[in-house]
């Protein structure tokens, strides 16, 4: 058991990054963070995010992160076609000659399929605790090298534009949202499986 919760835990310590997050929101003028070190780079955090897909692909996201009958659905075949068809969409924002209000516009689309699709599958009304771990799901499963790259170049879209342009808007925040749960997820993830680590190691001691 200890071993198999060493495996579990993974190679890879996202306390190292996770406790440094927040240096990254942090205004240009700030230099250095509360520990006294540098902000993240983009690099660094599209690094950590590529890790974090990678361990939420390989053990999933918790029991809560969605509501039961749409997880269920998820698992079959309608529910595996259609994030397949939102992940394709996302891929997209890959493409190094996209421009800002491109990307948003893909991030939109997928915004509301998933806000058309999440009431037919729950009989219900559905609000941000449902759409947001739905696209924090299509992130996962679509990987994206440079998801805070594209985060980056959707700030370039002014005020002006975004007050105007309210699907925008809600693409703009709705991407950092999702990206931000991602890595969230895989570190609460992480740390589930460190601790189990730790506690069958001290048993077998």
């Amino acid at each position: 058991l200890a071993q198999a919760s060493r495996e579990l835990s993974g190679d890879f310590d996202f306390s190292l990054v996770g406790r440094r997050l927040d240096s990254y929101h942090s205004p240009p003028s700030v230099a250095m963070s509360e520990a006294g070190q540098p902000p993240i780079s983009t690099a660094a955090r599209d690094a950590f995010l590529a890790h974090s897909c990678e361990r939420l692909q390989r053990h999933g996201f918790g029991a809560t992160h969605l509501p039961p009958k749409l997880r269920e659905w998820l698992r079959g075949a309608g529910g595996r076609q259609f994030i397949g068809e939102q992940r394709s969409i996302l891929q997209g924002l890959e493409e190094s000659d996209a421009h800002a209000r491109e990307m948003a516009w893909l991030v939109r689309v997928v915004q509301l399929q998933l806000r058309e699709k999440a009431p037919q599958v729950l009989h219900e009304d559905v609000g941000a605790d449902e759409l947001t771990p739905l696209l924090e799901l299509v992130v996962v499963a679509t990987q994206l090298q440079h998801g805070w790259q594209v985060r980056a170049k959707l700030q370039v879209l002014d005020g002006h534009t975004l007050l105007h342009q309210p699907d925008l808007a809600a693409a703009v925040d709705g991407w950092e949202v999702a990206l931000a749960g991602v890595e969230g997820q895989a570190i609460d993830c992480w740390r589930r499986a460190s601790c189990e680590a730790a506690f069958w190691s001290a048993v077998v001691a």
